[in-house]
């Protein structure tokens, strides 16, 4: 019931506002006491708490779609046997110094696994100065080989990393010693996690959870390819109604919508392709189709505004929670909601 209220404010502009103050407020005191943030392993940035309450879009550059990885689980429209095209980097990194830092200070480098891109590095010096840089990375391509070199130059940029066990492939002792060193040289961490899942053993399990790392599991999303069930079944997001997740990811249906990208709660998707669209939805990223705009074209004033869709049914789960939706039989109805009002 509390969290149905917090989701229903947020939706309001001016409550929204608001809470927003009341939730500074907050961590301001915690931070005039000492007191660590939970969520923030590495340590504690006031200012990037505030950043990321304030935020209205969520910014991520998708520098390289590959992955040095192919989980049976993944839920990213099997990227790995596409090839994408590439813009320069520059330009990429002009579009975002001139047309998101004025309205965003927040700024996720994902891909694919980032660290594959030669020129990883090269944006995270460019950014880090300007943006709130968050990482999402495996730990394990070639970017960390020379791990106390790593260590140095992590140290130097100043960025917070997100990171995740992945059972087929990776090494779990080195994983946990290559986490425990990010910790110990006090880079900033918000998540050391894996998908829980029947492929996590139970011994690995417990090697994660006694590791004092910090672990916590990620909800399972998804289709399983053996019995075709849609995961999850049950989720406490206020929003979640598994009919609608069916009827929006479970790939059974393929229907022209409009839908649009919602702004409460700082979700509203802002995504940049390795050739420099702009997309508001992951699965139109994943697939190159329905961009919102290109980097050399500035802003795109269309953000916020419904687009027609002929991939509805296909919708990634990433943007279940964070997608409107307009009637089938009504385009130009008011959105439904994700839940039954």
């Amino acid at each position: 019931m509390f969290n149905k209220l917090k989701h229903k404010i947020r939706k309001n502009p001016r409550l929204r506002k608001a809470y927003q103050h009341q939730k500074i407020f907050r961590y301001r005191i915690k931070h005039k006491l000492g007191i660590g943030s939970k969520s923030s392993i590495g340590g504690f940035d006031l200012d990037r708490k505030i950043s990321e309450i304030k935020r209205r879009y969520y910014v991520a550059y998708f520098i390289d779609l590959r992955c040095n990885y192919r989980c049976s689980y993944c839920s990213q429209d099997d990227i790995n046997r596409r090839e994408y095209d590439k813009t320069s980097v520059d330009r990429v990194i002009h579009y975002l110094k001139t047309e998101v830092k004025p309205r965003e200070t927040d700024l996720t480098i994902i891909g694919g696994e980032p660290t594959l891109s030669a020129d990883f590095s090269y944006v995270v010096e460019s950014l880090c100065n300007d943006f709130f840089i968050t990482i999402t990375t495996n730990l394990s391509t070639r970017f960390f080989k020379d791990f106390e070199g790593f260590i140095k130059w992590a140290k130097k940029v100043k960025i917070r990393w997100n990171v995740s066990y992945h059972p087929e492939f990776m090494d779990i002792k080195i994983f946990i010693e290559r986490v425990k060193k990010i910790q110990e040289a006090r880079i900033d961490m918000d998540q050391v996690s894996a998908v829980k899942l029947d492929l996590l053993s139970l011994d690995d399990r417990k090697k994660l959870e006694n590791a004092d790392i910090g672990f916590t599991y990620q909800t399972r999303t998804g289709i399983d390819e053996e019995s075709g069930e849609l995961f999850p079944k049950k989720s406490d997001h206020p929003d979640f109604n598994y009919v609608r997740y069916q009827e929006m990811c479970g790939k059974q249906i393929k229907e022209t919508r409009k839908c649009r990208t919602v702004d409460y709660d700082g979700h509203a998707r802002h995504l940049i392709s390795s050739d420099g669209a702009i997309y508001n939805c992951h699965h139109l990223l994943y697939i190159q189709k329905n961009p919102i705009g290109h980097i050399d074209n500035g802003w795109p004033n269309n953000i916020l505004d419904p687009i027609v869709c002929s991939e509805y049914g296909h919708c990634n789960p990433t943007d279940f929670h964070d997608m409107e939706v307009f009637p089938k039989d009504n385009v130009f109805a008011k959105p439904l909601a994700l839940v039954n009002s």
